[in-house]
């Protein structure tokens, strides 16, 4: 098997994969992907020069917060969207997969875009 744990969100895609399950340990935020995700070719111990893909896998986030949870709701028709704001308990308790669409880290700040 093999195990692979990193610091630098560079060394991994979440593009296009699944979060299964959100948990919230401590002060922890976990995601859940039961299909994992992809490690990057160019991440510095990889030889192969190809990305690798996960099984079961996880990211965590230490020391984390919730801040903002927000869901579009397009009306192609007229053009526009309306936003509505989403809790944390929502999300904890979705059973929703969610694709993720984009993901960065700026300024100690996570975000995270799913469809």
């Amino acid at each position: 098997m093999w195990k692979y744990q990193s610091e630098d969100f560079n060394n991994i895609s979440l593009h296009d994969h699944i979060i299964d399950k959100i948990v919230i340990e401590c002060n922890d935020i976990i995601f859940i992907f039961n299909d994992g995700f992809d490690v990057v070719k160019t991440r510095p111990h990889n030889d192969t020069g190809k990305s690798k893909h996960t099984i079961t896998s996880q990211v965590i986030l230490k020391n984390a917060n919730f801040l903002q949870g927000i869901i579009f709701h397009w009306d192609w028709k007229e053009k526009r969207s309306e936003q509505e704001k989403l809790d944390c308990a929502f999300l904890l308790n979705s059973f929703a997969r969610l694709e993720v669409l984009q993901f960065k880290i700026e300024n100690n700040i996570f975000t995270l875009h799913v469809g």
